[in-house]
């Protein structure tokens, strides 16, 4: 009886000692405040928050009668965690503004993000993205609170492997950024444990890879670091090494692309986003000094204020988002709309600079609203430096009405793409030569009535569109060596010369040499990239 007294004494003490431990603790601190066990304890809740109106749409599409991958709530999570840190310390070295991308994190336990997942109708989604895209796309239109934004990450359980080795054999699944959406490949092993731990897993960890195509779909395109300059580029060779021990810190973006982030609506809280903002080019001037450096200085209007203007430089062949090789600068624009920026040539790659080389400039314009507004042109390298020497200004590139304009003939067309498209104003729509059998070959002609006759300094030439990177068709077409004449009365007429377009989806000049007073136009096509049928989506005159 004495033994059981005691031991009924002990217990209770012991009862007491814990019970006062248990509420001295719950006096001094809040639930998981330096209290790990506490943290533990936390569950997720399912309902999420964010401080800003727009966050990227995390989606978890899967097939048919399947299911994810284990943990990918919690993997994928500390996955955009890492990139949306990364993100933020990027902003900040550049001297932006401080920002991480909106992400909406569960109310109980904040290291768990919002991830939606939908399951496909269909069992195969391999080579499909488009498929993919129009389900999720249903998705939003049939519950449109749940997409926060125009920016959408879709994630796809791997078909082919559990490691990131070899985690889509044959590019099985779209691993591809496109306007506003990436999609990206999940697999078992995708996982920050493993990151720069000196494994295989970790090396082949494809956090930088995921990355790169999240960035396109926050508009971000190619380009690399620049010559010199002792670290790589996400967006070119680098994203594939993030996650090895011996490439910490030496992985970066540009700061282009950080310029073109800082305008994102998914890194701002308020403000409205991506309208469709008009651009006046009052003065440019461009030209290769004595120093070998290359000047630009530039005066521009816009209904949406312009912030900051990049400069890529890409040397050919540049298709459609394939320019990983383009190195680029980027300037502020005042409040009078003024920049100007300085481009030394020994900051450009040799490769670059090889006699004979034709390259790319393109001027990106980034407007407040995060619109971005694009112009190319192409300059070629003689006697070791650029042979570029651009001076417009606002009188040269204001194009005619073309309301009264009439296309007089084509020697042929298709009845999808008629030669009416010529003069729409959309560049959505295009001409194309008979290429239904029989086939029409080259060459290929139309004439154009302007109306009246007119004093012109030059033609505008927008090639048919790219929308699908997986189809090179529209580029095999694009009109490539072609013949100028024009006439007063349409019987009489005066060649002008042979001229070449590029193989780019913006707006390019032909800047006359002297002006000529003409009313009608005859473009005669004498090949193209790669058919023997041509296509064109506009032209215009100014």
């Amino acid at each position: 009886m004495i033994k059981f007294n005691e031991s009924i004494k002990s217990l209770a003490l012991l009862l007491f000692i814990t019970i006062s431990l248990s509420c001295s603790c719950s006096k001094d601190k809040e639930i998981g405040e330096d209290d790990p066990i506490a943290e533990e304890e936390i569950k997720a809740t399912g309902v999420y928050t964010s401080d800003k109106t727009q966050n990227v749409n995390v989606v978890y599409f899967y097939p048919k009668g399947t299911t994810p991958l284990p943990n990918y709530h919690k993997r994928l999570s500390g996955i955009m965690d890492y990139i949306q840190g990364f993100l933020a310390d990027e902003l900040e070295n550049y001297g932006f503004e401080r920002k991480e991308f909106g992400l909406q994190r569960d109310t109980g336990d904040n290291s768990l993000i919002k991830i939606i997942p939908i399951e496909g109708n269909e069992t195969d989604y391999t080579n499909a993205y488009s498929k993919t895209r129009q389900e999720v796309r249903n998705y939003f239109n049939a519950h449109p609170e749940e997409e926060s934004s125009t920016h959408t990450v879709i994630f796809q359980p791997s078909v082919t492997g559990e490691s990131g080795c070899n985690f889509n054999v044959g590019g099985a699944l779209p691993f591809t950024g496109i306007n506003n959406w990436g999609f990206v490949v999940d697999y078992k092993e995708l996982d920050m444990r493993h990151f720069r731990t000196g494994t295989t897993e970790g090396d082949c960890l494809k956090v930088g890879s995921t990355m790169h195509e999240i960035l396109h779909s926050f508009n971000i395109q190619h380009d690399r670091e620049r010559y010199g300059q002792e670290w790589e580029c996400v967006m070119s060779g680098g994203g594939g090494k993030i996650s090895r021990q011996e490439s910490a810190g030496k992985i970066h973006i540009t700061k282009t692309a950080c310029a073109v982030l800082d305008r994102s609506e998914v890194f701002n809280s308020d403000g409205t986003f991506y309208g469709d903002p008009d651009l006046n080019i009052e003065q440019l001037q461009v030209a290769t000094n004595d120093q070998d450096v290359i000047v630009l200085s530039a005066k521009v209007s816009s209904s949406s204020k312009v912030k900051y203007l990049g400069v890529f430089h890409d040397k050919a062949p540049y298709i459609i988002n394939q320019d990983y090789d383009a190195i680029n600068w980027l300037g502020a624009i005042n409040e009078n709309g003024e920049v100007r920026m300085e481009m030394p040539l020994r900051e450009f790659f040799p490769e670059m600079l090889i006699e004979g080389s034709e390259l790319r400039m393109q001027l990106k314009f980034i407007h407040e609203d995060g619109s971005r507004t694009n112009k190319n042109f192409v300059y070629t390298i003689e006697a070791g430096k650029p042979n570029i020497d651009i001076n417009i200004t606002s009188e040269d590139v204001q194009e005619f009405d073309k309301s009264a304009w009439e296309v007089l003939s084509a020697s042929s067309d298709e009845s999808f793409a008629p030669k009416e498209a010529l003069i729409d104003g959309d560049i959505t729509t295009f001409w194309h030569s008979k290429w239904t059998d029989p086939a029409s070959t080259l060459p290929q002609n139309f004439v154009i009535d302007m109306g009246a006759v007119m004093t012109v300094k030059g033609l505008t030439f927008v090639q048919r569109q790219q929308t699908d990177a997986a189809n090179d068709g529209p580029l095999k077409v694009h009109v490539k060596d072609y013949e100028v004449a024009v006439s007063t009365d349409g019987s009489t007429w005066t060649q002008l010369g042979e001229y070449a377009l590029y193989q780019l989806v913006n707006k390019q000049y032909n800047i006359f040499d002297t002006e000529q007073s003409f009313r009608f136009l005859k473009i005669t096509v004498n090949s193209t990239y790669e058919k023997d049928t041509c296509a064109l989506a506009e032209i215009g005159a100014y």
